[in-house]
């Protein structure tokens, strides 16, 4: 009994702290003239698909929910075929990436 009470606060306080960080962050980019929007999940594996391919978007397809009852995994739709690791740089379906960074700041 106890444990169910526990386990009910701490969902409840973990709900509160997600509100009210989507408070704060609507009210900053409200006093920048613009606004969020909240995604559902389909839209939000969109946007990852859409990032890793590039000039490809349209080929979206993946319900989550059919997903769910299937037992498929989302990553194998959004994922690339394959990433080339070199000691400076990566590689993925011809775009390069790197990274740079301080390492001591002044």
């Amino acid at each position: 009994m106890y444990r169910r009470i526990y386990h009910f606060i701490r969902i409840l306080s973990i709900i509160i702290n997600f509100a009210t960080i989507e408070a704060t962050v609507k009210k900053a980019y409200g006093e920048l003239g613009s606004r969020i929007e909240p995604l559902t999940g389909n839209e939000r594996l969109k946007v990852l698909h859409d990032f890793y391919h590039l000039g490809r978007e349209d080929g979206f397809d993946f319900d989550l929910g059919h997903a769910k009852k299937v037992g498929t995994d989302f990553r194998n739709d959004l994922c690339n075929g394959m990433i080339k690791y070199f000691p400076d740089h990566i590689e993925d379906e011809g775009k390069y990436s790197r990274a740079l960074f301080i390492k001591k700041y002044p």
